[in-house]
């Protein structure tokens, strides 16, 4: 009935999803795309299928394609920075990622700040990388991937008890998270 409306694919998608259908799902966006190119609504969700599947380089493509034509989309803004900074290592994608999440400079979301800390840490600019994500632990005090990143900047930055109190805070949480067994690592050589 819709054939031109993004809506139907997205919660195809979600159907597809629901029964473990992940090559489903991806296959229910891509003919989204057909009839919606450049969608947001469509290319959002399937970057975040591809990096779940480990297809960054897909996934950081259908970002960039999303800011192409909506640079103001903080979502993909965010993703495309914290995927830049988690996943490659050379300089102009660490430049790519500080460039994108310094429009969170201002942000109240702690998400957003977390990401302009955590690139600040990538690219060995702890003490920046403190400062800002301080304020995002200070902001959600219970969220453990807020820690971590925290007590890593404090370890890159030589403050050995401050990052030994919050890789154990991140630690102690009990939740699994990107990054969980460099904090055992990092806790144990502290």
């Amino acid at each position: 009935r819709s054939p031109d409306a993004a809506q139907p694919y997205v919660r195809l998608a979600a159907a597809r999803m629901a029964q473990d259908d992940t090559d489903g799902a991806i296959k229910a966006y891509r003919m989204g795309l057909e009839r919606q190119p450049g969608s947001p609504s469509l290319l959002i969700p399937l970057a975040g299928l591809q990096e779940r599947r480990g297809n960054y380089d897909r996934a950081i493509e259908l970002y960039e394609q999303v800011l192409e034509s909506n640079p103001d989309n903080a979502i993909a803004t965010n993703n495309l920075a914290a995927l830049l900074s988690d996943r490659r290592t050379d300089q102009a994608s660490l430049d790519r990622a500080l460039e994108l999440a310094e429009k969170f400079r201002n942000a109240e979301q702690a998400v957003f700040l977390d990401t302009l800390g955590w690139v600040h840490y990538r690219r060995g600019e702890y003490e920046q990388a403190v400062e800002i994500l301080s304020r995002v632990v200070e902001q959600s005090p219970d969220i453990a991937i807020f820690h971590y990143h925290l007590g890593m900047a404090h370890h890159g930055a030589g403050n050995a008890a401050q990052a030994r109190k919050h890789l154990q805070q991140a630690v102690d949480a009990g939740g699994d998270f990107a990054g969980i067994e460099e904090a055992r690592k990092v806790l144990e050589g502290l």
